[in-house]
């Protein structure tokens, strides 16, 4: 029995792609793709009519907390989250309470995902056993398990010779490493951006040069090793500039950007709102404006959510002793598509940058919206207007900065291998 999405706006950055179609599906493939493919087509069919239709989202960055912490998250709550915002693809961060730095590690987390069904789970291996900076993991049996990447979460490698021990290592079986900029050293006990800000809230601030000063240094380890490098949650405008020279060099990095960072100013923590305490810290209106621009131009590869799940134990605290993070696989796509248009940026960039671009950091093929591909997409309505509840909230923690906030657009339907997986 086929399932035929009729009459929706299909925005596929695989094929460029922007028109009014008709997509079929049988046996969790798309099997054709036209202006008029699903009118003889049997089987049932949504009506897409003044909908947008886009590939299934990847997310790069979401700390899924098992296992160790699944009073936070789970995989289950966390797939649940993802498909009601339109994610199929979901990298599993490294950064959790149990390190993935062992194989079974990996095939655990792949194993529970498959077991829940609603979207890809994705392993990121860790780069240091017991992510404590000292001894590199084992990244050949990391990959055979099934993970897609090495990374410490939000942990920086602060030991440069191991960071680039691990950059030549990952050479060896193709893997990218995400690394969160960060000196650690500058950055210690600091709670928001350095500046008049951090002043005015009487907050230890975190410079800009913690977050620069490791950006050119890993881009030096990797024009160095010849690496795959991929610099994860960039905020600062010094940090774009660095990646769009270092491109220009020939370097094999990517980087990607908040959705937060993409919405949110340092001005938007004088509330003292925890759930706007997030690392790396928001920064200023300039920063926002080059990481905007650098996401445009493709400097910045991806839109990643950092997704980061706390309970009411870590957030409803002072802000000064409140954990760092915030949910984002809900409201991603209706904050994205909204700072598209705000700026100027066209629809089929944005969402390029949370589809294909995502899937090329990592390396994986992706097919989009073509014919032959696996049937991994999303159905939204940008007419859709909604207030954000916790209520509303898959996940177990409800820590959104967004709880409250009026969007525009809104998920409708995902399909995750031919099945709907999601219907609001």
């Amino acid at each position: 029995m086929s399932l035929v999405v009729r009459g929706g706006k299909v925005l596929d950055p695989a094929s460029g792609k922007q028109e009014v179609m008709d997509i079929v599906i049988d046996e969790g493939r798309i099997t054709d793709v036209g202006a008029n493919a699903g009118a003889d087509a049997s089987g049932d069919v949504i009506d897409a009519q003044g909908r947008m239709v886009v590939p299934g989202l990847m997310d790069l960055r979401a700390h899924i907390r098992e296992p160790g912490e699944e009073y936070k998250e789970d995989i289950d709550t966390a797939s649940k989250a993802a498909v009601a915002g339109g994610f199929t693809s979901i990298v599993a961060n490294a950064s959790g309470a149990t390190p993935m730095d062992t194989p079974e590690m990996i095939e655990y987390v792949i194993r529970r995902g498959r077991e829940v069904g609603l979207c890809e789970v994705l392993p990121a291996g860790a780069v240091t056993v017991g992510l404590k900076g000292e001894l590199l993991a084992e990244s050949a049996g990391l990959q055979k398990a099934g993970a897609v990447c090495l990374s410490e979460g939000v942990r920086p490698v602060s030991n440069s010779r191991l960071m680039r021990s691990a950059l030549e290592y990952s050479c060896d079986f193709g893997l990218t490493v995400m690394a969160y900029a960060c000196d650690a050293n500058l950055a210690h006990g600091g709670q928001v951006s350095e500046g008049l800000i951090s002043t005015q809230l009487g907050l230890l601030g975190i410079p800009h040069a913690a977050e620069e000063a490791a950006v050119a240094r890993d881009l030096a380890l990797a024009e160095l090793t010849g690496a795959r490098l991929h610099l994860s949650q960039l905020s600062c405008a010094g940090s774009v500039e660095q990646v769009r020279a270092a491109k220009s060099r020939g370097v094999q990095v990517t980087a990607d950007v908040s959705v937060n960072h993409l919405n949110f100013t340092e001005k938007h923590v004088l509330g003292f709102n925890t759930n706007l305490k997030i690392a790396p810290p928001l920064r200023r209106v300039q920063d926002q404006e080059a990481l905007i621009a650098g996401l445009e131009d493709g400097t910045i590869d991806a839109v990643a959510t950092g997704h980061a799940p706390q309970s009411i134990l870590e957030k409803d605290v002072t802000f000064g002793r409140a954990s760092t993070g915030a949910l984002g696989l809900q409201t991603a796509l209706s904050v994205c598509l909204a700072v598209a248009k705000k700026h100027g940026i066209s629809e089929l960039t944005m969402i390029d940058r949370l589809t294909k671009g995502p899937a090329d950091v990592l390396g994986r093929p992706h097919a989009g919206l073509n014919k032959g591909a696996a049937a991994n997409l999303a159905i939204f309505n940008p007419d859709e207007e909604w207030v954000v509840e916790s209520r509303q909230i898959l996940s177990k923690s409800k820590n959104s900065p967004f709880i409250g906030k009026t969007l525009m657009g809104q998920v409708e339907k995902t399909i995750f291998d031919g099945r709907v997986v999601y219907s609001s």
